[in-house]
Order: C-alpha cells, then structure tokens, then sequence
C-alpha cells in the first residue's frame, strides 16, 4: 500500500497590528475562491479570524458576530491580462479559451496588479465573505498571475473549521460525471469520541484537474481536521485504522 503524508499546520493566528506591506501599492496577493462572478469579478482573501488566509468551502451561511476579514473584489475588464500554464491570456481569451477550466481554483493563490493604489481594508461582513460579498472594496485588476493548484491549496479549501470535525475525501477518476468510488462513513462514526463529527464525500477527478496523476492508480483518501491532513493513503481501510487507533 502506498502512504502519504503531508506535514504542518495551518495558521490561523491574524496579527492586527502589522503593517501591511502592499498598502499604497498597485499589487495584492492572497486566495481566490473560484472563478469570475457574473459581474467578472473575483473574490481574494487576505486574511481573517475565522480562516486564515485560507479560503474555506465549509464555514455556513449563519450570520456571525464580530466578524471582519481583509478580502476585496477583482474586477475584470477585456484589458486585464491573465498568467497562467505558462501562457498569458486577456479575458476575452480566457472566456473562449478551451482550458478555461483548468482555471481559477477555489483556494488558489494569486498574484494581482492593480488599477489603483491598494488600500488595506478590514470589513465587517454579517456572514462569511463567500455568503456576503457585496460590501467588499473592489480594485480593477491589470494583471492577474495564477500561481499553480497544489493538493495543498485543494485540502485546505476542504477543512472545517471546528476544531471536533473531521473531513475525509476520496479521490478518484470521474468518467462521465461518475464518481467511481464508495465510502464507509459508519465504520467511522462507531470509531469517533463523544461530541466528535465527520463528513466523508467523494470527489470526481477529471483529467483536466492538477491532481489527476494522483488518481490513475485508483482512488486515494485524505483525513482532514481543521488545521492539517492527517493521512493520505490509496487504502480505505487506512481511514478506518486510523480512528480506530487513536
């Protein structure tokens, strides 16, 4: 059986008081989460005290309280021009362009020139930034460079954010739109402690995904908590072990 194992944790610690370094500049960096909006913007994170610098699919829509995070909108006009895969793309190319999907990632990191001066701003939003965007600042963006989808940047997008969950994905090869690959969430669940939770869910690998190598062999499973991956193996009987032995 093959194993993998990725190390270190995600912080999630934010330093209120440190300067900004790209205030007053035309540049900003942080994660996206996903493609352009029907508006042809983009949603960036900096950072939050939720997650991170780390966009997140699993936080909830419920309104929270005292919530702020440093995000904006990017919005794209037929000028912006688009790094990717080794090509530079402008929008109307990235539009029609047949590797579109293999394209802004959730999760995904970015590096952005801007029209105007970035001013750092920290908005207080009722919900989390992907529920509740429209408050957010917005700067036109000139350059937008997608630096490369790693396993990394996909696992995080998937961790909770309480610290009593687990995630576990399985990943495989979707053909036709099929996942081709079950789960065993009951042997799980026997395995977990009092006020303990998980989710596992399957996810379609195509061969257009960054990830796709990972897959050919067949399917591959990860155990997630909220800061890091805790197994990475090809056996599902791995995950299962895995909370039977803690």
């Amino acid at each position: 059986m093959r194993y993998f194992w990725i190390s270190g944790a995600i912080a999630l610690i934010l330093t209120a008081c440190q300067a900004d370094e790209e205030s007053g500049k035309n540049e900003m960096s942080g994660k996206i989460s996903g493609s352009p909006d029907f508006f042809n913007r983009l949603l960036i994170l900096k950072e939050d005290q939720l997650t991170g610098g780390n966009i997140r699919i699993t936080p909830d829509r419920h309104q929270r309280e005292d919530y702020h995070t440093k995000a904006y909108h990017l919005f794209l006009t037929d000028e912006t021009e688009i790094v990717a895969n080794d090509r530079s793309y402008s929008f109307d190319e990235y539009e029609a362009a047949e590797d579109s999907e293999t394209l802004f990632f959730p999760n995904q990191t970015v590096n952005v020139t801007t029209a105007e001066e970035v001013e750092t701003t920290t908005t207080e939003l009722d919900r989390y930034l992907t529920f509740n965007p429209a408050l957010l600042p917005v700067y036109e963006a000139k350059t937008i460079e997608l630096q490369p989808y790693t396993l990394d940047d996909f696992f995080t997008y998937h961790m909770p954010v309480k610290d009593n969950k687990f995630q576990i994905l399985t990943l495989n090869i979707s053909e036709s739109g099929e996942i081709q690959a079950g789960t065993d969430l009951e042997g799980v669940i026997e395995h977990l402690a009092s006020g303990e939770l998980a989710d596992w869910d399957t996810v379609g690998i195509s061969e257009e995904s960054p990830f796709y190598d990972e897959v050919t062999d067949g399917p591959v499973h990860a155990v997630l908590n909220d800061s890091e991956v805790l197994l990475f193996t090809d056996d599902q009987n791995d995950v299962i072990d895995f909370f039977a032995q803690r």
